[in-house]
């Protein structure tokens, strides 16, 4: 369950953010990138970077040190 809670999480924060995935990355309580990366990676097929290369960006105004609002 907390697996996908993340993943749901990091994947609206890709699309939806231009915050970097470094700060994605402490948001979602992970202590080290790579980790987090590797995750990512096995849940969605590609890691985070390429993830958020692929999507079509919405930007919605959502900027680095703001918060967020995510929809549940």
């Amino acid at each position: 369950m907390r697996d996908a809670t993340v993943n749901a999480i990091a994947v609206e924060l890709l699309q939806q953010t231009d915050r970097s995935i470094a700060s994605i990355v402490r948001t979602l309580g992970y202590a080290d990138p790579a980790a987090f990366s590797i995750a990512f990676k096995r849940w969605n097929g590609v890691p985070p970077s390429a993830f958020r290369a692929a999507s079509p960006s919405a930007d919605l105004g959502c900027r680095e040190g703001q918060d967020v609002q995510l929809r549940r």
